[in-house]
């Protein structure tokens, strides 16, 4: 950006800083729609033009139109203090660049309203991409559609094609679209309507209406097409919609660049999509990318590039892009367009691109997953060749051992199963269940440990179902022990994640199970092999037996140095502190809202706080609640140490409960809960985000970090408060994210997180105990989870908790 751009930039977001009180985030795009106006000289005389006068008027006058409830609520006074702010910019400098700015201050804008932002945009990054003339070549006459057009992002970046036609379906989102398209010069010569694409779309599975050398799409992510009379049930995806119509809407050499979700990739919803491009030669590149980079969802994405008349036949390009971010401070990943266009400008011998034959990927099930295809070529002997799989028997029984997942070990060590543990249960007859009578090794085809575990034969038998594999290892090959301690290896946990396919719960196939390898001791050899093997387990445990009696030795004497039963009586007190300061804020609240509503009859259905949708009746419930939980508190000052049981709660749930119960919306607000849905999403069936946690402990370390807000970040504010919450699930992780930030002061800069999970560490100008974070750690730790927090002072929200638990996973509930 220019010298001269920056200071008329600042002052143009001064512009949105004022509003910031007045309108709401998703409201704030009238104010760039007028400064759109200003530099088109139309600020004070849109309303007098002629709608005849130019296809530019007419749309801004139906821009007017959409955004004209945002005026009223703003009221003349405002309005007009408005109107001036933004008719003391001059936009006359020739060095301006306009469109940048624009831009600019949408994306601030786009982040500042967050994942429910109306404008939807693409990042910038991954639009140069799906434009660049690196992965595909267009005429300079070539007729481009772009359905689920968003904020035009696609079409802003395309120069020199002979025309561009997008369909956007939200209003506000249409309205930006055009202001980008004005503002880049493109208003005249392309198209952009408000219209569903899927009805063109559906049309033209029938008979294409139009035909075009270039379709180009983001459409929403797993979104299920349902139109009876098309013969659409709900069972294809929008993206496959935009394929199998887009095909038919090409030309002879016509291309599709579309991004999709990474389930498409493998589920089993767009399997024949995936069979439609295959077979017919028409998928010419994939390109995979980085979860958290899309600003409404964290999930991974990739750009499909299908073209109807290949260079290259019989192949698939893969390239892998998923570690490209830039270091930025940003709670959000920023792609590396330009190490992407870098490995794309030298693709010769490079590791992160595989040229993949089409039998190969219609071997594997047409599983488009580029891990599997990126695994090192390994030294090794697949377990295929080392066990055979026990098929067992029928179910003959009503009842009897039958494992779920969970009944399975996880320790390198203590291997074997334990039948006491699992308990005699009542077995349906119509599920698909296997007896298993004899001594193997039991592994978990879900998620992604394969929790090895051997099971030893005493009469009693076990019942399996497709989860769960038995195996048979060769004992003139393979160490049973050995084997198990291989299957830990990093070696075998990176082919599993390669080999997994789906989002929310990660399956092995059995076929792919059988392909990974193992790396055994003279292979060549059986006898000696198999005393190797039996001496590199003794080595192993040796080790650990060693490992472990240092971290005894570690454990005891950090027990003489620190004082457990004062850190419990000082968190205890900290918690009372905590539920008295929120009950005695929601006492104020009833009281305020009897008062407000004095002369009424007050009833419990009554609405109590509109921001949460909380009945009165709920607020009082809440308010009980709390005080059980202090009762809970009160009986636990006595015991050896705080414990509570932990027990499945759906996380959800689990904050909305703890949004009542620490509301205090006298000093701050919450805002609405953001779900990122997508990422929970499997084949696109929800799935509820289960955590395995004590409801007590959860709701001790959401109101610390409510307090440390509270006490720290709006101290001495005079702006309103907010707190936001959002949730997503991280495949990679198989972690439950809860991001919980407010637009507080920032923290200190020297106040590290370390500081912060400090007992007694507390800032500078703080009136606190120095032990909220402490107990938050704590409190995380103890459930398994993970801790960080993010403090960037230039946001609107600098300051950032983020909290990961594991996912309770289907087999223990």
């Amino acid at each position: 950006m220019t010298i001269i751009q920056k200071p008329i930039e600042k002052r143009i977001w001064a512009s949105f800083e004022m509003m910031r009180d007045i309108l709401a985030p998703s409201e704030q795009y009238f104010v760039l729609y007028l400064y759109v106006l200003k530099k088109e000289g139309l600020l004070k005389t849109l309303g007098h033009e002629s709608k005849g006068e130019s296809k530019k008027v007419e749309l801004l006058v139906q821009i007017d139109r959409h955004f004209s409830p945002i005026r009223e609520k703003l009221g003349m006074y405002n309005y007009e203090i408005l109107l001036d702010s933004i008719d003391r910019i001059n936009f006359e400098e020739s060095d301006l660049d306009f469109a940048k700015i624009f831009d600019s201050i949408l994306y601030k804008l786009s982040t500042r309203e967050g994942k429910l932002s109306a404008a939807n945009i693409i990042p910038l990054e991954i639009s140069k991409i799906a434009t660049s003339s690196l992965l595909y070549k267009i005429s300079e006459k070539a007729a481009v559609y772009n359905p689920f057009a968003g904020t035009s992002s696609f079409g802003i970046l395309l120069n020199n094609i002979g025309s561009y036609f997008g369909q956007e379906i939200n209003p506000i989102t249409w309205s930006i679209g055009i202001l980008r398209l004005l503002v880049h010069g493109k208003l005249e010569t392309f198209e952009l309507k408000i219209e569903d694409s899927t009805h063109l779309l559906l049309n033209s599975i029938i008979k294409p209406e139009r035909l075009f050398d270039l379709i180009i799409a983001a459409p929403p992510f797993g979104l299920r097409i349902v139109d009876s009379f098309h013969h659409f049930n709900g069972t294809e995806t929008c993206e496959s919609l935009i394929i199998k119509s887009g095909l038919n809407m090409l030309k002879n050499d016509g291309k599709i660049v579309i991004l999709v979700s990474n389930s498409f990739l493998y589920n089993q919803i767009d399997k024949r999509t995936r069979e439609l491009i295959i077979e017919n030669d028409f998928l010419e590149t994939i390109i995979s990318f980085p979860g958290s980079i899309l600003l409404n969802t964290n999930i991974q994405f990739s750009l499909l590039v299908i073209n109807k008349n290949k260079a290259k036949r019989g192949i698939v390009k893969l390239i892998n892009a998923e570690t490209f971010i830039k270091n930025e401070n940003s709670r959000k990943n920023v792609f590396n367009e330009t190490a992407l266009i870098n490995l794309l400008n030298h693709s010769n011998n490079n590791s992160l691109i595989r040229e993949v034959p089409n039998d190969f990927i219609i071997s594997n099930d047409l599983n488009l997953n580029i891990g599997r295809y990126f695994q090192e070529d390994i030294d090794g002997v697949e377990i295929g060749g080392l066990v055979e799989v026990i098929n067992g028997q029928r179910l003959d029984v009503t009842g009897g051992k039958l494992l779920k997942i969970r009944n399975l070990k996880d320790d390198v060590v203590d291997n074997k199963l334990n039948l006491d543990l699992v308990d005699d249960i009542f077995i349906p007859t119509n599920l698909n269940v296997k007896k298993i009578t004899e001594t193997c090794v039991l592994l978990a085809l879900r998620w992604k440990s394969l929790k090895p575990t051997y099971f030893e034969y005493d009469g009693t038998p076990i019942y399996i179902t497709s989860d769960i594999i038995a195996l048979r290892p060769n004992i003139k090959k393979l160490d049973i022990y050995f084997f198990i301690q291989e299957l830990y290896s990093k070696n075998v946990l990176n082919q599993t994640i390669a080999f997994l396919t789906g989002v929310t719960v990660p399956m092995l196939r059995r076929e792919d199970l059988l392909k990974i390898k193992i790396q055994i001791p003279n292979p060549n050899d059986e006898k000696k092999s198999i005393a190797e093997q039996k001496a590199m387990v003794k080595g192993a445990l040796d080790a650990y037996f060693r490992s472990r009696e240092n971290e005894i030795k570690i454990e005891r004497e950090l027990r003489g140095v620190l004082d457990d039963k004062t850190r419990e009586l000082q968190s205890i007190k900290h918690t009372f502190r905590q539920y008295l300061s929120a009950l005695i804020s929601n006492v104020s609240g009833s009281k305020k809202f009897i008062k407000k509503n004095e002369g009424v009859p007050i009833s419990l259905e009554m609405i109590y706080s509109k921001n949460l949708n909380q009945t009165f009746g709920m607020h009082l419930q809440s308010l009980e609640d709390n005080i059980q939980s202090l009762n809970k508190l009160l009986e636990s000052v006595s015991a050896e140490n705080i414990s509570y049981k932990s027990e499945k709660f759906n996380i959800i749930q689990l904050v909305k409960e703890a949004q009542m119960r620490f509301k205090q919306e006298d000093i701050f607000i919450f805002d609405e809960l953001f779900i990122d849905k997508t990422s929970f999403e499997e084949g696109g069936v929800n799935s509820e985000p289960h955590i395995l946690i004590s409801q007590e402990d959860f709701y001790i370390l959401f109101s610390n970090i409510i307090t440390n807000a509270k006490d720290h970040g709006f101290i001495d504010s005079v702006k309103p408060n907010h707190i936001k919450i959002s949730l997503c699930y991280d495949k990679l992780t198989e972690m439950v994210k809860l991001e919980i930030a407010n637009n507080g002061k920032p923290i200190p800069e020297s106040f590290t997180l370390k500081h912060l999970i400090t007992k007694g560490e507390k800032t500078s100008d703080s009136n606190g105990t120095g032990i909220g974070g402490s107990d938050i750690n704590y409190y995380i730790n103890k459930h398994k989870g993970k801790f960080d927090i993010i403090n960037l002072k230039e946001e609107d929200f600098p300051v950032t908790y983020i909290i990961e638990f594991p996912l309770v996973k289907t087999d223990d509930l």
